[in-house]
């Protein structure tokens, strides 16, 4: 195995070959191998033989491993003759929702760290059973927050950055649409961005956070002739009240595939609806990843996020979740009505009904 001078893991296991791991992490990989930072990966799923699309994606000289397994199982004597049960192994879970949870649980005290991507699980009580358990080497993944911009804007946040906003909205519209992919209801794949967003900024100024929700509207795309109907709500629009100590700020998550543009920002806006601030968080999702990667494989991986800090998201997603009104299909490559409007009229702080704790 190849010899790593830098950071505290030097061999990663993957779980999931999907989309992501294809699209983003693979190239993070061979990068991180090629600065010396990464010796050996493993990747993990339910497919009998290794997804062809992989193997092209990793560099030469890279000692990889391909571990198929049947669902709800993890190949744990494989993986121990491997050598990947080990202090020095970081494990990234990449595998469906409903995997996250007991994959956790299972690897936390085997393996030197687990990260887990998002939506961490959509079980409240699971995630409240964890938090109790107080693995202290598992980590919510958000990699938003490691594009440049954020990872930049989180390191400049003084406690002042939150003293004259009112009201917090967070975009991420994409013309794209979902396509095969195993994805989650809008609510837990992109209003869940938000909440990682909003925390990761309050969090900054040191200021101890709750989210509140206050309404919710959900939608899905109907895609154009040809195309595969997603099974899952591919727009959202939820709206409700970030409760610091001393004062509360309202919030706005718009979000939505398939729609007529593409917007990807988090804005802070005054009591007047003036621009405070901008973040723009288009950068392209493998950079954010290695960077990813690069903390995760370091000693004290920071990913700027607590377990508790998920808690709050999958109470607030689970919140929504209850609430939230169907506003029936929009024509793909169209943003649907409650989505669209100007964006001078967004901040609407006033009319945001509060939900009692």
């Amino acid at each position: 195995m190849r010899e790593c001078g830098v950071g505290h893991f030097v061999r990663l296991l993957v779980f999931g070959v999907g989309d992501l791991v294809l699209k983003r992490l693979a190239l993070a990989i061979g990068n991180l191998y090629h600065q010396g930072r990464l010796a050996a990966a493993a990747f993990v799923d339910i497919v009998s033989v290794c997804p062809p699309p992989l193997a092209p994606l990793l560099p030469p000289g890279l000692d990889w491993s391909y571990f198929p397994t049947a669902p709800d199982t993890i190949p744990f004597e494989a993986l121990r003759a491997a050598g990947y049960l080990q202090s020095d192994v970081a494990t990234y879970l990449a595998s469906p929702t409903d995997c996250h949870l007991p994959q956790a649980e299972q690897l936390a005290r085997k393996v030197g760290a687990v990260f887990v991507e998002k939506p961490f699980t959509r079980s409240l009580g699971g995630m409240e059973d964890l938090l109790l358990q107080a693995p202290v080497n598992v980590y919510p993944i958000a990699h938003p927050l490691f594009k440049a911009s954020m990872s930049g804007f989180l390191a400049a946040c003084g406690r002042n950055v939150l003293s004259d906003v009112a009201w917090l909205e967070f975009r991420l519209m994409e013309r794209i649409g979902v396509g095969l992919r195993q994805i989650d209801p809008a609510l837990w794949d992109l209003v869940y961005h938000a909440f990682e967003l909003f925390l990761s900024v309050c969090r900054a100024t040191g200021a101890d956070v709750a989210i509140e929700i206050g309404s919710a509207v959900v939608g899905t795309f109907r895609p154009c002739d040809g195309q595969v109907a997603p099974q899952v709500t591919t727009a959202a629009r939820v709206e409700g009240t970030l409760r610091l100590s001393q004062r509360r700020i309202g919030f706005a998550a718009v979000v939505g595939k398939g729609l007529s543009e593409t917007v990807k920002n988090l804005v802070a806006r005054d009591a007047g609806g003036r621009i405070l601030w901008k973040v723009d968080l288009g950068e392209s999702g493998h950079l954010a990843h290695q960077r990813l990667l690069t903390e995760a494989l370091g000693p004290r991986p920071d990913m700027k996020l607590s377990l508790a800090d998920s808690l709050a998201m999958v109470r607030a997603c689970t919140e929504a979740d209850a609430i939230a009104v169907d506003a029936g299909t929009y024509a793909f490559g169209r943003t649907p009505q409650f989505l669209a409007g100007p964006r001078d009229t967004l901040f609407a702080g006033p009319r945001i009904a509060i939900r009692s704790a």
